[in-house]
């Protein structure tokens, strides 16, 4: 906050006092301070925002693309300069690694960043792009040519967008109404919060009233120490007004923005239900014609049925004169028994074409059926075959393992006679563990044992498993043959009764 300037004269009346001390503020509210030259350059942070983040159409960008804009660095520049003459100093400081040859200013004004016009680069300065008008020390940039595009295509679609544009207006207005209607100015501190980009933009505001000053002084030390105490508490309070009014100015934005997010969401929602009824309506007008076209070539196709002799006589018949009504009788009787006769002779050969199709599909049926039985026969007569080779197999294997067992028993009964006769006083333990090695043995051949005859159990559980599996296959396959031999022959049977009735 601004410094209040403390009143000379205490002999004065009260409102001459106020009177001079907020004259004298006023003259000195504008008034730099002197400092030296390097202390009077300010750090200012050039973004470049990217050309596809900037809408065309729109011609602006939401603050939230603040979070994606490319830095190109910091210039040190006095605070007073224009921005025209700040253009110069960042071609000189920065060069054109990142920053383009030809760009516009952009500044963040409500929720969006716009372009800064040429007249209002001459006017505007570094320092409204400062603390307390601004953020942050940051100033965003965006190529020229974009703007340009931007510029064409918002003129080109301005009597489509002009409906748009009423309401970002109203809403933007709206918004600001609400922030002017919720800030309250008090105090010295010449402040207001505004929320632009990332963060809450500050910017000057009138004083209107200066705590401390209405009240009559009494001595000078007393005076200067009471101004001192209302001074802090004065600072203090505005501190929390201005955090108030910042995070009111937040919510503020946050609604704002969720609400143009809402409108965005609205907006997609209805043009993609617009697109889909359009799509509809299209999709419903090509089957409607292509219904009508079916039509017509229906209608055609039945009409070139009729056979051209009986066009012809119908019309030879229609040009000679009236005949006799029972020769008229006669020939109609004879030519529609000719035609029934020709429909007779259609459905016989319809009838032909028929059986030949249905017996090619039996010959095919039985050819494959005889290809499935000659896979199957042949796989049960390898099964057989290695069926008849395992027995003997097993029974060589059975009469092996029994020799291994009758070796066994004797090389044990050696050993043990050994140890018998080895045995004395002296060595009970090596006795004693050798027992314990052949009982260990013994055992182990015992499990091997038992282990083997599971495993041939789990063999004759799976090849059962498998030749069940197999035969209810079979069976299934015979069951459907069945069926379509019983469906054939009723089929048959029915065109012999027509046949027959005809």
């Amino acid at each position: 906050s601004f410094r209040i300037v403390s009143p000379i004269y205490y002999c004065i009346k009260e409102q001459t006092t106020v009177f001079f001390t907020l004259t004298k503020e006023i003259m000195n509210y504008d008034r730099p301070t002197y400092r030296p030259p390097s202390e009077q350059l300010v750090d200012l942070h050039i973004y470049v925002v990217p050309a596809y983040l900037w809408h065309d159409r729109l011609r602006s960008a939401f603050n939230q693309v603040i979070g994606e804009s490319v830095s190109a660095g910091f210039v040190r520049v006095p605070p007073d300069i224009h921005l025209d003459h700040l253009r110069s100093e960042i071609e000189k400081q920065l060069g054109f690694e990142v920053v383009p040859r030809s760009f516009v200013y952009c500044k963040s004004v409500g929720r969006c960043l716009t372009q800064v016009r040429g007249h209002q680069e001459q006017e505007m300065k570094v320092k409204h792009f400062l603390p307390p008008h601004a953020y942050c020390p940051e100033i965003f940039v965006l190529d020229s040519e974009v703007a340009r595009r931007s510029q064409t295509s918002s003129n080109g679609s301005m009597a489509s967008n002009r409906s748009n544009n009423t309401e970002q207006s109203s809403s933007r207005s709206g918004f600001h109404k609400r922030l002017n209607q919720t800030t309250v100015y008090h105090g010295k501190a010449p402040q207001v919060t505004q929320k632009g980009g990332t963060g809450v933009y500050i910017g000057p505001y009138p004083m209107q009233s200066y705590p401390g000053l209405n009240s009559r002084p009494g001595t000078a030390g007393s005076q200067g120490q009471h101004d001192s105490g209302l001074d802090l508490d004065d600072d203090e309070s505005e501190r929390e007004r201005l955090r108030r009014l910042a995070e009111e100015a937040r919510r503020l934005a946050e609604l704002e923005r969720r609400r143009a997010e809402d409108e965005e969401r609205r907006r997609r929602e209805e043009e993609e239900r617009r697109r889909r009824e359009e799509e509809e309506r299209l999709r419903r007008l090509a089957e409607e014609e292509e219904r009508r076209r079916r039509e017509r070539e229906d209608e055609n196709a039945a009409n070139s049925l009729i056979p051209n002799l009986l066009i012809e006589e119908a019309t030879m018949i229609h040009d000679q004169e009236p005949e006799d009504p029972q020769e008229k009788l006669r020939r109609e009787r004879e030519e529609l028994l000719q035609l029934l006769q020709k429909i007779r002779d259609d459905r016989l050969e319809i009838e032909r074409r028929r059986e030949d199709l249905m017996r090619r599909a039996k010959q095919l049926q039985s050819r494959m059926q005889n290809l499935r039985n000659q896979a199957r026969d042949m796989w049960k007569k390898r099964y057989f075959e290695a069926k008849k080779q395992t027995v003997p197999l097993e029974e060589q294997t059975n009469k092996l393992r029994e020799e291994l067992e009758a070796y066994h028993k004797r090389m044990v009964g050696t050993m043990t006679s050994r140890v018998k006769e080895a045995r004395n006083v002296d060595a009970p333990d090596a006795t004693q563990q050798l027992n314990l090695r052949i009982q260990a043995t013994r055992m182990q051949h015992e499990i091997e044992e038992l282990q083997r005859r599971v495993d041939d159990s789990k063999m004759k559980l799976t090849a059962e498993v498998k030749l069940r599996t197999q035969a209810e296959s079979e069976l299934r396959t015979m069951k459907s043959e069945l069926t379509q031999r019983k469906l054939n022959l009723s089929v048959t049977r029915s065109q012999q009764m027509g046949q027959n009735s005809a």
